[in-house]
């Protein structure tokens, strides 16, 4: 599924790595490639050209969201998330490509992050516990197949923040009708999650008259 790259770029700060672990874990459950970096001692250019390299390549980057990002002025991680922005700049606004997790009770508005975080979903993944829904929505992001087993899965929606709700999956199961719906779903990442869910739902009623 992945390319050479890394698919995922997982920024984190270090007080958060146990937190970035699980997702990262889970997200290779599901078969998608994740660049987690778990050096600890960052630094050096060639440290830095490897990073820089990483969220030039990957297709989407996950920038994990806690009280400890908003408590640090200065971090690595806030570089990353620059550059991650920064490359926003090249792309098409409804592609899909920055995925603000909050890992904890930071409420959103008040998060310490760049502003371009502020106009995209966020997702709600406390202690870094991942659902399935959150695997296969980063699976049909990236074009995966839906991993076995996640149909089902629970919704977290909640208020306040976006979680996952439950028409992720039911969007997940249009996409063998065609290559059309597969992008519609890679736009959802930037739509509220009400469009979502209609939208999911209408696919959803589409693939069971084919």
């Amino acid at each position: 599924m992945a390319e050479a790259s890394h698919a995922v770029f997982l920024s984190y700060a270090s007080q958060d790595a146990e937190a970035a672990q699980k997702i990262r874990e889970a997200l290779h459950a599901g078969g998608i490639e994740v660049f987690f970096d778990q050096s600890e001692l960052r630094g050096g250019d060639a440290w830095d050209r490897q990073i820089r390299e990483r969220i030039h390549n990957c297709r989407l980057f996950i920038a994990l969201i806690s009280a400890h990002t908003d408590a640090r002025d200065e971090g690595y991680f806030r570089r990353e998330w620059g550059l991650a922005v920064d490359r926003t700049r090249d792309m098409d606004e409804n592609k899909p490509f920055l995925l603000p997790v909050v890992i904890d009770d930071t409420v959103e508005r008040n998060a310490r992050v760049p502003e371009k975080f502020h106009g995209i979903q966020w997702t709600r993944l406390p202690g870094g516990a991942t659902s399935p829904a959150f695997v296969a929505r980063v699976g049909a992001l990236l074009g995966a197949p839906a991993p076995a087993g996640t149909v089902n899965a629970p919704s977290q929606f909640t208020a306040g923040t976006h979680s996952e709700p439950s028409c992720w999956l039911d969007a997940a199961r249009s996409r063998s009708t065609g290559t059309c719906d597969r992008e519609r779903l890679a736009h959802f990442a930037t739509l509220s999650s009400s469009q979502a869910c209609g939208i999911g739902r209408a696919l959803s009623v589409a693939a069971s008259h084919h």
